[in-house]
């Protein structure tokens, strides 16, 4: 299994929108997820349609994938994030260019919808992904004095808590 490098401070993390986006009533808690994964040190970025969603899609296939694959072969991005589920993945799945995920392998999580990319990811080309954390996970890094990895998980939760609150599939 090949595992992306740790997260740490000043690391840059895109949020991307491969199937729906984020409804305009839910900004502003998506704004404080933001705040909190920047508290912990990271710099954010976001393609160009994450704050849209049309009938439960960010864009269309061909532009949702453009942008995840301009998230991929950007080195200087080191984790990539969904921000939503929904249920389009299907629709750019062949369009992604994974030989360029084996050359710049970083962290990709999701949920729901995102299910599908994390899977082929992880079985077809060994990568690790993340779908999601326990609390367990983070008490256990805690514990075991792993605290920049602990403080990236609390700003993973701080986002789990947004889509918890706003309903986000």
């Amino acid at each position: 299994m090949i595992y992306p490098n740790k997260l740490v401070p000043n690391d840059l993390i895109e949020i991307i929108s491969p199937s729906n986006g984020i409804k305009s009533k839910k900004i502003n808690v998506y704004e404080q997820a933001l705040d909190s994964l920047r508290s912990f040190g990271f710099n954010i970025i976001e393609d160009s349609y994450v704050r849209s969603s049309i009938n439960g899609v960010s864009s269309n296939a061909l532009n949702r994938a453009n942008e995840l694959n301009k998230a991929i072969v950007n080195k200087n991005v080191k984790a990539l994030i969904a921000c939503s589920g929904g249920d389009y993945i299907i629709q750019i799945l062949d369009l992604i260019k994974y030989n360029n995920l084996i050359k710049n392998v970083k962290w990709i999580q999701g949920h729901s919808d995102i299910t599908a990319l994390l899977f082929y990811v992880t079985t077809k080309y060994d990568i690790a992904t993340i779908y999601k954390i326990e609390s367990y996970v983070y008490d256990r890094l805690v514990h075991y004095g792993q605290a920049e990895t602990a403080r990236a998980y609390e700003g993973y939760r701080a986002v789990q808590e947004f889509k918890r609150n706003t309903n986000t599939t």
